[in-house]
C-alpha cells in the first residue's frame, strides 16, 4: 500500500523504537558504505503517515472518509479503493 516516491520501490514495514514504522533503502541490502550521490533511506512512523493523510484537505475534497481517526477505518478504505500511499523525505 505504501510505494517510495523517490525510486518507485514498494516500502518495508518495520518498527522504529518500539512504534510501527515503514523504510525505503531504495534497493541497498548490504551492511557496506553507500556511495555519496545515493538517496538518503527513506523512513517515516506509521502514526505520523497517518496524521498527515488525516490533515491533508486536498485528499478530504474527494475522499471524506479518510478524515476519520480509527486507523483501521482508514486502512480498510486505501485497500476498498485500491489506494496506494507515495512517499518521499518532503511529502
Amino acid at each position: 500500500m505504501i510505494c517510495c516516491g523517490v525510486c518507485g520501490r514498494i516500502i518495508d514495514s518495520h518498527w522504529v523504537h518500539g512504534r510501527p514504522g515503514y523504510r525505503c533503502r531504495h534497493g541497498h541490502t548490504g551492511t557496506r558504505t553507500r556511495a555519496s550521490a545515493q538517496p538518503k533511506i527513506l523512513y517515516i512512523r506509521e502514526d505520523h503517515l497517518l496524521d498527515r493523510i488525516r490533515h491533508d484537505r486536498g485528499l478530504h475534497r474527494r475522499h471524506p472518509a479518510l478524515r476519520s481517526p480509527d486507523p483501521e477505518k482508514l486502512a480498510a478504505y486505501l485497500r476498498t479503493n485500491n489506494m496506494i500511499i507515495v512517499c518521499d523525505h518532503h511529502a
